[in-house]
This record gives C-alpha cells, sequence and structure tokens, in this order.
C-alpha cells in the first residue's frame, strides 16, 4: 500500500491493515521455526548417515567372522580327517588340502574386495546425501531468513505510516 492509499484510510483500518500485517508476520515466523525445526531434523538425518558406512564395515566384520568360522570348519575337518599330527598319507590327499587352501584364500580375497566396494559405494551415496541435505537446508535458511527481513522492513513502513497518519490525524 502506498502512503496516498494509508492516509484515506481511518484508524480502524489502518489497525485492521496493521494487524493483518503481524498476523502475516506470526505465520511466516510460524513457517521459519518449521524450517529451522525441519533442519535440525535433516541435521540428525544426516548424522545417522554415518550409520550407513559404519553398516558397511559391520558387514565388513560379518564376512570376516564367516571366513574365521570357514577355517574352523576346515580346521575341524582336517582333525576328524586325520588322526592327530599325522600329515596326508597321499598326493591327492596333500593336494586336495592344499586347493581347498588356495580356494579358501581367493574367496576371502573375493569377499574382501566385495566389501571394499561396497563401503566405497555407500560412502559416495552418504557423502551425495550429505551434500544434497546441506543444500537444500541452506536454500532453506536463505529463503525464510529474506523473507523474515521482509516482514520487518513492511512491517516497520506500515507502523511508520500509520504513526504517520494517525499524527496527521490528530492534528486535524
Amino acid at each position: 500500500m502506498t502512503t496516498k492509499e494509508l492516509k484515506k484510510l481511518n484508524r480502524a483500518q489502518l489497525l485492521e491493515v496493521l494487524i493483518d500485517e503481524m498476523e502475516e508476520n506470526a505465520k511466516l515466523r510460524s513457517n521459519l521455526e518449521a524450517a529451522r525445526t525441519e533442519l535440525e531434523n535433516r541435521r540428525i538425518e544426516l548424522s545417522s548417515c554415518g550409520s550407513l558406512a559404519e553398516a558397511a564395515l559391520k558387514i565388513n566384520d560379518v564376512f570376516s567372522a564367516a571366513d574365521a568360522a570357514a577355517e574352523e570348519y576346515l580346521a575341524n575337518l582336517r582333525k576328524a580327517a586325520q588322526p592327530a599330527g599325522v600329515l596326508p598319507q597321499t598326493k591327492e590327499e596333500a593336494d586336495l588340502l592344499i586347493s581347498t587352501r588356495q580356494e579358501c584364500d581367493e574367496l576371502r580375497a573375493r569377499t574382501a574386495q566385495e566389501c571394499e566396494k561396497m563401503l566405497a559405494a555407500t560412502r559416495q551415496k552418504s557423502d551425495k546425501m550429505l551434500q544434497q541435505t546441506q543444500q537444500k537446508c541452506d536454500e532453506m535458511v536463505a529463503h525464510f531468513t529474506q523473507e523474515s527481513k521482509e516482514i520487518y522492513r513492511k512491517a516497520a513502513v506500515l507502523w511508520q505510516q500509520v504513526s504517520q497518519a494517525k499524527h496527521n490525524a490528530d492534528k486535524s
């Protein structure tokens, strides 16, 4: 509203305008507070993104535990198949034992590679999510901060206009 239009309004109308602006200001403050709350929630979610990397590490631990269990199983098989302290009796038994160990080593290496790939992918996704969320939060805060400044400016102008109109009315 222009100053000219405000001067044409009576006190009741000016008060209505002021009340409307104050209500809009309160509503925008509420929106700003909601945005800040959402930002805080996003930050909490971002902190749990670290949990994705931790989960990948735990998966790695699971594979390590499975590897250890496989080693223990093979050791028990060797003990059951052979009397204590006795070496394989035939070349075939020795070859089988060697090939089994090689297969286990290969499986262990492939498992470690897959775990590293999963961990890297999880870290990359986590970093991307963190960056996107931070950018969105920054945009929201900037937007609501700008709106809040604009509302304060409008309210100050209106208040000044209302005060001037009241002063002019009191002179008349």
